[in-house]
């Protein structure tokens, strides 16, 4: 009795078309669907969510720290503005050698490198900080916002690459929807600092201490 060979299923995962004797496949097989994700791949298509929170919390950092330098430093707004500068000047330096480092040795290097600059640069505010020189402070947001160009570059086709290309589109779309609470973490812990200080000061909110009843 001869045996009959599996249906063989296409690299996007879809289902065959046809059976190897050219007869319609079951209707168990039309029924499936396309996995979003290849097995073994779902713990890294979380920690990269996690990397777009990430960077849509880095990304919101520059607006507090201009008002927050004019009050430290004595600097008019085009100085404070610099940060700003600093940040996305670092973008548009650091895209085109993403790409080459990508295309060179992966996407999961790339991933690696912009995880390591971007842990630089946030730990380079401590030395900053003891410094307390203008100068400093730009260069640690600049490796920060180094680390998450190389970073962003890079976790875009890595998410594409973790399953099959029919179902590319809603893995990037699901990967790129945690990029926006990331936003909203920061916004909500501005908008909380007030009453944060009066929980800690014990003052009724809207009151500063020693402040007019």
């Amino acid at each position: 009795m001869s045996g009959v060979s599996a249906p063989t299923w296409s690299k996007d995962g879809a289902p065959p078309s046809s059976g190897p004797d050219g007869s319609s496949p079951p209707a168990a097989l039309h029924q499936g669907r396309t996995p979003l994700l290849f097995p073994g791949t779902l713990v890294m298509m979380v920690a990269v969510i996690g990397c777009f929170t990430a960077w849509g919390i880095a990304a919101d950092l520059t607006t507090p720290m201009v008002a927050g330098f004019k009050r430290i430093f004595d600097m008019n707004s085009f100085q404070a503005s610099l940060v700003q500068m600093a940040y996305y000047g670092a973008y548009f330096l650091l895209a085109l050698p993403a790409a080459l480092l990508n295309d060179r040795w992966g996407y999961k290097v790339g991933l690696l490198t912009g995880l390591g600059l971007a842990s630089l640069g946030a730990f380079a505010f401590l030395p900053a900080s003891r410094m307390m020189t203008y100068g400093a402070f730009l260069v640690a947001l600049f490796g920060i916002a180094a680390g998450c160009s190389i970073l962003e570059t890079s976790a875009n086709p890595y998410v594409i690459s973790l399953g099959p290309e029919a179902t590319a589109t809603r893995r990037l779309n699901l990967a790129q929807a945690f990029k926006p609470p990331g936003h909203q973490h920061r916004r909500a812990h501005r908008l909380h600092d007030d009453p944060a200080r009066a929980r800690r000061t014990g003052e009724p909110l809207g009151r500063r201490p020693h402040g007019p009843a």
